[in-house]
């Protein structure tokens, strides 16, 4: 699916590889070490533009400053994102909940509490790895969780970028 059809408000799912190690800032006073691998990020899109403009950020580069805690790793050499899940409509407040059901999901673990998150008043990180298994493995687990919220999930495969999405 195309960027364009995401144009609304709501939650999402980014997964990306880390092809090698990242080591350094998450956010302005937090540090992370991670491995390469399949990682998932939980966010939201309710600006300008909704779903698709934050995953326009994410996916295909489109930064103007680091803000959000995937942003620092989004700019490094060894961050290619892979896919999206977008719950598209879900209510700002569900965000935590999303976050949370990750957590308690045996097909990804938790990175640290207040990772991507900082600001989820139920303490959960919205930064996981998908230890599902590859990535088609990774994204169907994701809208598996996405189709038990109240909105409309869409998966964003591929790199939208290429195709003007």
């Amino acid at each position: 699916m195309p960027l364009s059809g995401l144009r609304t408000g709501g939650l999402y799912a980014l997964v990306f590889r880390l092809r090698g190690v990242y080591s350094g800032p998450v956010g302005r006073r937090l540090y992370a070490a991670l491995p390469p691998g399949l990682y998932l990020y939980v966010g939201t899109g309710w600006g300008p533009g909704g779903v698709a403009a934050r995953l326009r950020r994410h996916m295909c580069g489109a930064r103007r400053r680091l803000w959000w805690h995937i942003d620092y790793v989004a700019s490094s050499p060894v961050y290619e994102p892979v896919a999206a899940v977008a719950c598209l409509g879900a209510g700002r407040w569900l965000e935590p909940l999303f976050a949370a059901l990750f957590a308690s999901s045996r097909l990804f673990e938790p990175l640290g509490a207040g990772l991507g998150g900082s600001d989820d008043p139920m303490g959960f990180g919205h930064f996981f790895a998908c230890i599902a298994g590859g990535v088609s493995a990774c994204v169907g687990a994701a809208a598996g969780v996405a189709a038990g919220l109240p909105c409309l999930p869409r998966v964003v495969a591929g790199s939208p970028c290429r195709t003007g999405g």
